[in-house]
């Protein structure tokens, strides 16, 4: 039944619901994300290299919205984040924050911009008896609350060049006692993660986006890029 891995796709699912609670009392000048809970630091197998420009996403030119995030994206500086101890690299903008403490759901860093109002996680997940990847994707298909929109695993979906899955959806919470009496309705929360194995520390690596649904296109490129950029080191094939 693999367990372990639904719980830890399902409390995914859950933060990203106990996110949404957050996004929607956000006021114009203040945000707190509670579906983080982390505190500020740096990991002592961490660095954080010196800028470097990426080669721009591609984007349609007839759709406004998605031109509006190229040219914000086009002028985007990023600088590399290097994990030596978990084995991986991942560009992210220069001006966003990367946190790598008290993280919680097998976080091992976390990025997102200074209003925090979408996020870009790092996750190691158990790998329990040499899971296949699509054993793993299908946890996807099942979890509850969360609503798949696309599901990719062919020959050209990778991750750092490995075999991998990409998946996004969604998730719609209605809203708590508060928000009703203040006149909140439902908000829907959009993901985007890819995943693939690493044979040799018998876990997935994850790379996951959450966004409430009106920001997710305007920093999907920036996301797009991040995962482009990412790499693994010192790892083999599966």
């Amino acid at each position: 039944m693999h367990l372990a891995l639904t719980y830890s796709i399902i409390t995914s699912v859950l933060l990203i619901i106990l996110f949404s609670s957050y996004l929607t009392t956000k006021s114009d000048n203040s945000y707190n994300a509670g579906w983080l809970v982390y505190a500020e630091g740096n990991s002592t197998s961490a660095t954080t290299l010196p800028p470097l420009q990426l080669k721009p996403v591609e984007q349609q030119a007839d759709n406004q919205s998605n031109a509006t995030s190229t040219k914000e994206e086009n002028s985007t500086k990023y600088i590399q984040y290097e994990d030596t101890d978990k084995g991986f690299k991942i560009d992210h903008p220069q001006d966003w924050k990367a946190v790598s403490s008290d993280l919680r759901n097998n976080a091992v860093i976390a990025f997102n911009p200074s209003d925090k109002i979408v996020e870009v996680d790092v996750k190691l997940l158990p790998r329990t008896n040499n899971m296949s990847l699509k054993t793993f994707g299908d946890q996807y298909k099942k979890a509850d609350g969360f609503h798949l929109s696309s599901y990719y695993q062919n020959d050209t979906t990778l991750l750092a060049g490995q075999p991998a899955i990409r998946v996004e959806g969604t998730v719609i919470t209605s809203p708590n006692l508060l928000q009703q009496l203040t006149g909140q309705g439902s908000t829907t929360h959009k993901i985007l993660t890819m995943v693939t194995p690493l044979k040799q520390q018998k876990s997935f690596i994850q790379v996951i986006y959450f966004a409430n649904e009106s920001k997710y296109s305007d920093y999907l490129p920036i996301v797009e890029h991040m995962l482009k950029s990412f790499q693994l080191m010192n790892t083999k094939p599966t």
